[in-house]
C-alpha cells in the first residue's frame, strides 16, 4: 500500500518551541507582569496588541497569546540601551 505524506511547511509556526503555551489576554497579562501594582492596565495592553506590538493568534473571536513571545517583543520594543 502506497501512502503519501504531507511534508510540514517551513514556517514560523513550526519553529515554535515545545514549551510555549497559548493563554487568553488576561492570563497572559498576569503572566508577563506578575506584579499587580506595576502591571499596565488591560486597556493599555489591548492598545499594544491592536497596534501589533506583539504576535497574537486569533481563532474565531478568541485571542490567544504566547507569554514568552509577548515578553520578548515588549523587551525589544521598550528596552532603552544605556549610553557609555
Amino acid at each position: 500500500m502506497n501512502q503519501s505524506y504531507i511534508q510540514p511547511q517551513d514556517n514560523k509556526v513550526d519553529q515554535v518551541s515545545n514549551d510555549s503555551v497559548l493563554l487568553g489576554i488576561n492570563a497572559c497579562l498576569q503572566t508577563v507582569f506578575p506584579d499587580e501594582d506595576g502591571r499596565p492596565s488591560r486597556r493599555t495592553f489591548d492598545t499594544w496588541r491592536l497596534a501589533g506590538y506583539f504576535p497574537q493568534v486569533v481563532v474565531g473571536r478568541r485571542v490567544f497569546l504566547d507569554p514568552t513571545a509577548v515578553r520578548r517583543a515588549l523587551m525589544r520594543r521598550f528596552t532603552l540601551q544605556a549610553n557609555d
